[in-house]
């Protein structure tokens, strides 16, 4: 079977499949160890696989972004030369030397991809030790949702997309911010920025208000590294040159590209080049100052989840530049805002099982047909809809979520602000669906 015919069989396979399987599983006494087993096994193949492709045939990877620019810049940085400087990067600053030490003792694009999968195995163990520590057997529900999508089996085990590395720091800031530490919950945000790329300012906002008094404790180290790296131009370093470059590209998949195909001309207007940062910012702000004023405060992590995976949708639908591989970096938190909401879920999944069986579609202006146009239009749909989802559940009263698979009474903060499992486990009772 050729990977053209291969690849989209697969993608349609697991995401239908893993859909399936969860509707049927569903409230069932073996559910939990169902995904257990699922999330522990299917992390173990993905790292034996993933060590064995790239050992013997390297060659099945050579259009991903790993391949074609985190592996290069790497070597390029590793040579002697500099970011910015010698060779054009949209990446930020730190992202080639987390990546040096893996290329360097392993000079292939299988080491960048494994440093990914590593990142997201270390991701799933820290969402799964929260829920473990609280009792919330959910938890497995959500790593397995994600951990069984085309997103996570592809674009992270095999593509190595470094979006991930963004899921990883903003799930860490989250946990740390849930201990009361807003200090180092903001500079554990920054680093998704630094060792990743700008995209990462997109969760920022629900790590800065995850706390409503002593917002500004997380804002200082998340400014700063802003200010660090703007300061690069007072030595000639132009951080910007690329990312403004790309700013000017566009793909499928977004409101402005449906937009050009039922009124043909339009892009032509001046006014096109500001309308996805106008757009964005006329649904954001509005959306931020409800959230702050409104969100359940006893439901931090869940809410704050939630409007950081609204945040990201919302660019997805008006932003002119959107890839699939994108969803990487937020998946974990829509998943885990139905998840913990624990209503209406096969219905609020339906959304994953589309956008996971036509993720393997490259977004491209070469697609005309009517069949692309339907499923174009379907995926800014199924975008729209899981921001509106994930709005609601961001700033759901505290009332609506009772008796539902919440976690919002999962965390006890100790007086010298550090939690331990007893406290956790004292504070809760078993919270099963």
């Amino acid at each position: 079977m050729s990977m053209a015919i291969l690849k989209p069989v697969t993608f349609v396979f697991l995401a239908i499949g893993a859909f399936v399987l969860f509707a049927h599983a569903r409230n069932k006494a073996w559910e939990i160890n169902l995904y257990r087993r699922a999330v522990i096994i299917g992390t173990l193949l993905k790292l034996v696989l993933c060590v064995c492709v790239y050992v013997i045939r390297p060659s099945l990877n050579q259009h991903s972004d790993a391949a074609n620019f985190y592996l290069p810049q790497t070597q390029a940085l590793l040579s002697g030369e500099v970011p910015y400087s010698d060779f054009a990067s949209s990446y930020s600053p730190l992202f080639t030397i987390l990546l040096a030490v893996p290329v360097k003792i392993w000079p292939s694009v299988g080491s960048i991809v494994l440093t990914m999968l590593l990142l997201e195995t270390a991701m799933l163990y820290l969402y799964i030790r929260r829920a473990q520590a609280i009792n919330w057997d959910p938890g497995w529900r959500a790593a397995f949702l994600y951990a069984s999508s085309p997103f996570s089996c592809y674009w992270v085990a095999f593509s190595g997309h470094n979006g991930v590395i963004i899921a990883f720091f903003v799930m860490a800031s989250l946990l740390v911010a849930e201990r009361g530490r807003s200090w180092i919950s903001g500079v554990i945000g920054a680093c998704g920025y630094l060792f990743s790329k700008l995209l990462a300012i997109l969760s920022w906002p629900g790590l800065v208000f995850y706390e409503r008094p002593g917002w500004w404790r997380p804002t200082v180290p998340l400014a700063l590294s802003l200010a660090a790296v703007a300061s690069l131009v007072l030595f000639h370093i132009d951080v910007t040159a690329s990312i403004r470059t790309q700013s000017l590209m566009d793909t499928t998949g977004n409101l402005w590209y449906l937009l050009v195909r039922l009124i043909p001309g339009v892009d032509i207007s001046d006014v096109w080049v500001g309308l996805p940062a106008l757009s964005f910012a006329v649904v954001f702000v509005p959306m931020l100052i409800a959230f702050v004023k409104h969100r359940d405060a006893a439901a931090k992590f869940d809410t704050a989840a939630a409007f950081i995976a609204a945040t990201n949708l919302l660019f997805f639908v008006v932003s002119k530049k959107v890839f699939s591989f994108y969803m990487v970096m937020t998946l974990v938190f829509v998943i885990h805002a139905i998840v913990a909401d624990g209503r209406h879920l096969v219905r609020r999944l339906v959304p994953l099982a589309f956008l996971g069986s036509v993720a393997f579609i490259e977004e491209s202006h070469h697609w005309r047909s009517p069949v692309s146009l339907v499923i174009e239009v379907l995926r800014v749909s199924a975008y729209v809809y899981w921001f509106v989802v994930c709005l609601k559940l961001s700033m759901r009263p505290a009332d609506e979520s009772k008796g539902q698979g919440g976690t919002h009474r999962s965390v006890q903060i100790l007086a010298d602000g550090v939690e331990t499992d007893e406290a956790l486990r004292a504070s809760n009772t078993p919270n099963r669906p």
